[in-house]
């Protein structure tokens, strides 16, 4: 057997929905790893389904589903509908993966983990407001980072356009207590007006670490090659109405505008909001996605 790897990931730049296999160091351990960032689209008594923005479907076996809520005491339907990234493993010994196949099924499902953030929608009377409104106290580093021969960018997830999935690159705190990156839309805001006479939805991502102090030490981009996809990648419903009125109602409509833009304070430096920058960022397609990446 090939020289296994013992790190779940190699780069970024791959996980934009698609699997990469990895395994153990052990050169007789025939068990394999993957994962899959994809949508969960049904769970229980008829099976699980995650499926992918390009459309790819894992389908693990419902033993090990089972078998994952009584070990993490979590129910899959916690996530239904919501973008995770899935885990799982084979014996490579008993079954063959076709990591290219539009389905892989058959395997045990053994992690899951959510990527989805909070989204708000902030009236005039309530903007800047602590408890009403998701204040920013701290900037990111990029919403674009680099990526190979290209760079990230913001993305639909899939063709329904109620999902985006953003890449925010950040420098975190020496402890993660408290850290949100929350999607808000300001009605009210001449700006967001201005953009919404053109056809466009303005929403701002706010980075917020209530009493904290981040450090500049390794990036989330580069933590997330050691401790999960979510310290990069977050995920936002734009029809959740969780915390009230949903971005879509607000917008008023059921489905988002082909053209979002999205607005964040960055500083490459430090997280101070000090000597940051406003940028506002396109959300694109899944094919510009990638084409973006250099894929």
């Amino acid at each position: 057997m090939k020289k296994q790897m013992k790190f779940l990931t190699m780069a970024l730049a791959l996980f934009v929905g698609m699997t990469l296999t990895s395994c153990l160091d052990s050169d007789s351990d025939p068990t394999m790893r993957s994962y899959m960032m994809g949508r969960l689209q049904s769970s229980g008594l008829y099976g699980t389904t995650f499926v992918s923005p390009n459309g790819q479907r894992l389908v693990p076996t419902q033993e090990s589903v089972l078998q994952f809520e009584l070990n993490s005491g979590v129910s899959l339907d916690t996530y239904n509908g919501q973008v995770v990234v899935a885990y799982f493993s084979w014996n490579s010994d008993q079954m063959q993966v076709d990591m290219n196949a539009s389905e892989i099924s058959g395997v045990t499902l053994y992690n899951l983990e959510p990527l989805e953030e909070k989204t708000l929608v902030v009236q005039a009377a309530d903007q800047g407001v602590e408890k009403r409104d998701s204040v920013a106290t701290h900037a990111i580093i990029s919403l674009n980072s680099p990526a190979g021969n290209g760079k990230y960018q913001p993305y639909f997830f899939d063709d329904a356009r109620n999902i985006l999935v953003l890449p925010v690159n950040y420098y975190l705190p020496t402890t993660n207590r408290g850290i949100s990156h929350t999607l808000v839309y300001y009605p009210d805001d001449a700006d967001t007006q201005a953009d919404k006479a053109q056809g466009i939805l303005r929403l701002h991502l706010n980075y917020r670490t209530p009493g904290l102090s981040p450090v500049v030490t390794n990036p989330s981009i580069e933590i997330a090659n050691y401790y999960g996809l979510s310290f990069f990648f977050k995920s936002y419903d734009l029809s959740d109405y969780t915390y009230g009125q949903s971005i879509l109602q607000a917008w008023g409509s059921s489905t988002a505008p082909e053209n979002i833009n999205i607005v964040v304070s960055e500083n490459e430096n430090s997280a101070e909001l000090s000597g940051s920058e406003e940028n506002v960022y396109p959300v694109v397609t899944w094919d510009e996605y990638q084409t973006g990446l250099g894929m």
